[in-house]
């Protein structure tokens, strides 16, 4: 059967938040959709919730569960639905939240209408804690139609314009395949992988106004990872490698106009994340992180001539850029006051 949209939801440890999640895509107002669960080998009741949906639910029969044989993680999960999807587009989900009944539909229309690789709905978010709602991304009602016009959009300015999550974007199959897109296992950071390599990508996108997916932000979950107590040392290596990867991908875009822009976006970003680590190290529960391991992490794309040259936000770059010049304790000491400034810290 040829289905128009494959949705894939990841499970792990969910049984308190999975039935809304899947209802919430089984009541779409759209045929033509599977629905894909990967069993990441969880050990509660989750999996056997949505075996229970798949029997009792008029549309039931669009469940197709994929069991991984141990647990492996989001973003193997991601790739799994990746490698069995079956629909002309791909649509994620986390399984904490949900979309709108008429969510698929909508996007699904929009790009057929304008043939777009991608198009992305915006996101309200609930606070499970308090019940309160409030708007976590909204877009405005956008087409970008050529080539670089998503990622010069997204490097407009500093601000996060986009979406870190991949999740409420529709995503054609084919321009998945075509460009080999995968997920990379890096904690809490595939996300954010994902969307640096796919949207200097994007040839056609469309940006939505509408609310089509609530972002449930419960305690103890990814999202509110700064709320811990404990973290191990892991996790400070994979925000390293992430970013590593981050930087050494913007290198290959030299050539664009945005490139300049793109720089001071991802520079920041690694302030951000290795202020996280810094953070965080004295609630480290197996090790401690090298300062000499964080400051050879920290890497400027450009070279100091390309810099010079640069027609936006030239002198953040060369701060930036400059900071990596430093001796490891001075850097350090200066990342640790810029942390406190900023309020990373």
């Amino acid at each position: 059967m040829d289905y128009k949209v494959t949705v894939g939801i990841p499970v792990y440890n969910v049984e308190k938040y999975i039935e809304p999640c899947v209802l919430s895509v089984l009541n779409q107002t759209m045929d033509g959709i599977e629905l894909i669960i990967v069993d990441d080998k969880g050990t509660d009741n989750t999996i056997n919730i949505v075996r229970q949906l798949s029997q009792t639910h008029p549309k039931g029969n669009i469940i197709r569960i994929i069991e991984h044989e141990k647990n492996m993680g989001v973003a193997h999960g991601r790739n799994t639905i990746i490698d069995n999807a079956r629909g002309k587009y791909l649509y994620l989900i986390d399984s904490d939240d949900f979309i709108t009944p008429e969510a698929i539909e909508m996007l699904y229309r929009k790009a057929e209408e304008t043939q777009s690789d991608t198009v992305w709905g915006s996101m309200q978010e609930y606070y499970a804690e308090t019940g309160q709602k409030g708007i976590y991304r909204q877009y405005p009602d956008l087409e970008l139609l050529e080539q670089d016009a998503l990622i010069k959009f997204e490097c407009a300015d500093l601000k996060d314009t986009l979406q870190h999550s991949v999740c409420n974007i529709l995503i054609r199959m084919d321009f998945i395949k075509d460009n080999k897109l995968r997920f990379k296992e890096y904690g809490g950071y595939d996300d954010t992988l994902f969307h640096a390599e796919m949207q200097p990508l994007v040839k056609r996108a469309v940006l939505m106004h509408d609310l089509t997916y609530t972002y449930y932000k419960r305690p103890n979950s990814n999202s509110q990872f700064n709320y811990r107590k404990e973290f191990r040392i892991k996790e400070a290596y994979d925000a390293i490698g992430a970013s590593e990867i981050i930087i050494a991908h913007c290198k290959t875009l030299s050539d664009k106009i945005y490139f300049d822009v793109k720089c001071a976006k991802v520079m920041k970003q690694a302030t951000f994340m290795l202020c996280g680590v810094l953070r965080h190290r004295d609630k480290m529960t197996d090790g401690k992180v090298d300062n000499k391991r964080l400051k050879q992490w920290f890497r400027h794309p450009a070279s100091f001539k390309q810099i010079l040259s640069f027609k936006r936000y030239k002198i953040l770059n060369l701060a930036l850029w400059s900071l990596s010049k430093l001796p490891t304790s001075l850097f350090i000491a200066t990342m640790t006051l810029i942390g406190k400034k900023k309020g990373y810290l």
